[in-house]
């Protein structure tokens, strides 16, 4: 089965400069559990992701203030992408799209051109 079977290709981002608590409320509105990162310098580009998870272990647990730290202090990065075309390989105990889900953090679809990946 291809990556672009699987994967969500509208995201939801934030910035690396947004502060945790920010990025929790838009997940909330959209209704999502990761957000990308994507810094605007020199061009828009993915820098890393931040989970649900990210914040719940790595902020709240860690009493962090979460109206002061921004999403880069608690983000996955470096950010591994996918194009449409890559076939992903399943296994007969678990369906492809939890393999993607459960594979190296973070993995996200791009749609760039389907003859290269990154």
């Amino acid at each position: 089965m291809s990556a672009g079977r699987i994967c969500t290709r509208i995201v939801a981002t934030t910035a690396p400069t947004e502060t945790v608590r920010a990025a929790a409320r838009r997940m909330a509105d959209h209704e999502v559990g990761t957000l990308v990162v994507v810094a605007e310098e020199p061009e828009p580009h993915a820098v890393g992701v931040i989970t649900d998870r990210d914040i719940t272990i790595r902020g709240v647990a860690e009493e962090l203030d979460l109206d002061q730290t921004p999403v880069s202090h608690l983000m996955s990065s470096p950010v591994r992408m996918s194009v449409p075309g890559v076939f992903v390989k399943s296994n007969s105990t678990k369906s492809p799209s939890i393999l993607v889900a459960n594979f190296v953090r973070p993995t996200r679809q791009t749609p760039r051109d389907s003859s290269s990946s990154q």
